[in-house]
C-alpha cells in the first residue's frame, strides 16, 4: 500500500495519495478507473489510508469539480465516467 501523498504512488491507485495537481490527478483517475471500476466511497478511502474523512471528501469533491471524477449521491460512490 502506498502512503506517499507528496509523490503519488507506483503501487496501484494509492489509498492515501489523492493528488492535488491536475497532471497527477489525471493519471490517478485512470488508475482508479482500471483498478476500482465500481468506484470508491469516502469511508472506504479514508479507512484504507487512515485519513480524515473530511480531507478525503474535500479532495474527491475537488476532482469532481475539475471533471476528473463523478459522484453518485445515491450510492455515495466516486468514480470515473467513461464513454464508449
Amino acid at each position: 500500500m502506498c502512503r506517499s501523498a507528496a509523490t503519488g504512488c507506483s503501487e496501484g491507485v494509492g489509498w492515501a495519495a489523492i493528488p492535488k495537481s491536475a497532471t497527477r490527478a489525471r493519471t490517478w483517475s485512470v488508475r482508479l478507473a482500471v483498478q476500482r471500476p465500481e468506484g470508491v466511497t469516502v469511508a472506504e478511502w479514508a479507512g484504507q489510508g487512515e485519513r480524515d474523512v473530511g480531507v478525503v471528501r474535500q479532495r474527491l469533491d475537488a476532482l469532481v469539480a475539475a471533471g476528473l471524477l463523478v459522484h453518485d449521491p445515491a450510492s455515495t460512490r466516486y468514480g470515473v465516467l467513461f464513454w464508449a
